[in-house]
């Protein structure tokens, strides 16, 4: 019992140490303050959900913050495509640009905050999502969740894995104009294409 609580003891101090000082870990530090089991592995069902909220909250995504590190692009060159393509912006593609801000995922914000007002109707939870941060209310609170925090785990961990999915679906969308582009040989002035890839992209995205 002593060397298991000394190997404990010994990797919570290695494990808050790492939160710290990894770069890597900026989320993770942001929402994990406590060691301790997260409630919501034993409350998000769904395989799939539970498994891209851990995701997104250790950054072991293919969101371009993380993927670019490997490539050694600079953090301030790891652009959503979306934006870059769509809104002529070069924004970051984290997780709170994932969640907050990138207008591909508008509609299921929406959908989302609606769903939580309707469930903390009684609360104080904000109506836009520039202040309030998906992820984090995820994270443990020191007493059992209730049914309404069970509740709003799983609708954040669905909304997570509908974003992802529109990621996918938007970047196989890009994929398929390429190869159209190649096949065709067509060449346009660069605002001509990116006007045209808007609109393609677009219908690809809603017609599937």
């Amino acid at each position: 019992y002593v060397i298991l609580k000394e190997i404990k003891t010994s990797f919570k101090h290695h494990w808050e140490s790492s939160i710290k000082t990894s770069k890597k870990l900026e989320k993770y530090s942001q929402v994990k303050s406590q060691f301790s089991r997260e409630h919501y592995l034993d409350h998000v069902q769904n395989y799939k959900d539970r498994a891209n909220l851990t995701r997104l909250r250790i950054s072991a995504h293919r969101l371009e913050v993380e993927t670019g590190r490997y490539k050694n692009i600079p953090r301030e060159n790891r652009v959503c495509a979306w934006c870059e393509l769509t809104l002529d912006t070069n924004s970051i593609e984290n997780e709170d640009h994932l969640t907050k801000e990138c207008d591909l995922y508008a509609s299921l914000r929406r959908k989302l905050l609606s769903k939580l007002n309707h469930i903390y109707s009684s609360s104080n939870i904000p109506t836009t999502s520039s202040n309030f941060s998906f992820i984090e209310i995820t994270t443990n609170s020191e007493s059992t969740p209730n049914n309404n925090q069970i509740q709003a785990m799983r609708i954040i961990a669905r909304f997570l894995t509908n974003c992802l999915n529109s990621r996918e679906k938007f970047l196989d969308s890009i994929k398929v104009l390429d190869l159209q582009k190649q096949s065709t040989g067509n060449v346009l002035p660069h605002a001509s294409q990116q006007c045209l890839r808007r609109v393609q992209c677009s219908i690809l995205l809603h017609n599937d």
